[in-house]
């Protein structure tokens, strides 16, 4: 995913810091389970994923356990030992690594194509052995294509596209839930925090996007640049934060110590992130190196 979804670790209390910790060296193990290749994929936006999921379903499964690792090998560090969110997160990552790198080979040029063919057949293993052409796996193709089709278009809203990617994005996250209410809740939690990275790679982008000739749906509002409209895409995100705080109030959440972790991040996290998108500030801590970094 695109790594704009983490806390604001100073508002964090120490054993909600470590936890988060642990959740994210759990991930990181979990995904190298299955694939080395699927260890590149770790984000603070999948861990976030496992958290939600690890809160919604009332996974109590989180023993922490201590190991080193290449990352820390003088030191060991706490991680999640394997629990159905943290496995069902790698999952999930392996499928949308695939349809990434399908998208980077019909859209990309030079290095950028050559490596990620080179990375395709391995990938395409991987989407087989974790949910490949299953239910999920055909929603997600499902939306890209009908997001492939509106990036094609050259006219609308930003909503065109940001829709379904967020339902693409609520599919991920309320797969195999345990409960019809869950499952709702959970898409669309999954759907708001969609279309909230969509819009928010958008605006972060326009600069980049208008310079390169990408596209970039704001591009086609004629006050792109102005200061108004980054005014109104800055509440427009902020909109999109509140309606998934309703979804989350809904949920059944036993976990309080989660429920904090979550709502820092939609609180404090999100927000501190879209601002950094509208003033322009181009972060390079989208993707954490290997290890914890925050």
């Amino acid at each position: 995913m695109f790594g704009y979804i983490k806390p604001v670790v100073g508002e964090l209390k120490v054993k909600e810091h470590e936890f988060y910790r642990a959740a994210y060296c759990g991930l990181c193990r979990a995904l190298g389970s299955k694939s080395s290749l699927l260890s590149l994929t770790l984000s603070y936006d999948f861990v976030f994923l496992a958290i939600v999921r690890m809160a919604a379903e009332n996974d109590t499964d989180c023993k922490i356990s201590y190991k080193r690792c290449i990352a820390h090998p003088f030191k060991k560090r706490a991680y999640l030992e394997p629990n159905a969110s943290l496995q069902y997160t790698a999952s999930a990552a392996a499928l949308l690594l695939y349809y990434n790198l399908l998208d980077d080979i019909k859209d990309s040029i030079g290095a950028k194509k050559f490596f990620s063919r080179l990375l395709f057949q391995k990938a395409k293993r991987l989407r087989k052995k974790n949910l490949g052409n299953g239910e999920l796996d055909l929603l997600i193709e499902k939306e890209l294509c009908i997001l492939a089709e509106e990036e094609k278009k050259e006219s609308g809203s930003i909503y065109d596209c940001a829709e379904p990617f967020g339902r693409l994005l609520g599919n991920v996250f309320s797969y195999g839930a345990s409960s019809d209410k869950n499952k709702r809740c959970l898409f669309n939690f999954g759907r708001y925090i969609g279309r909230w990275i969509y819009i928010t790679d958008a605006l972060d982008d326009i600069e980049e996007d208008a310079k390169n000739g990408t596209f970039n749906r704001l591009l086609f509002d004629r006050r792109a640049r102005d200061e108004s409209f980054v005014r109104d895409i800055s509440d427009a995100l902020i909109l999109e934060l509140a309606e998934a705080e309703k979804v989350l109030d809904l949920m059944d959440i036993e976990d309080s110590g989660l429920l904090d972790i979550i709502r820092n991040i939609l609180y404090l996290g999100m927000p501190e992130c879209a601002k950094k998108a509208a003033l322009g500030e181009k972060r390079k801590d989208r993707k954490p190196k290997k290890g914890y970094d925050i």
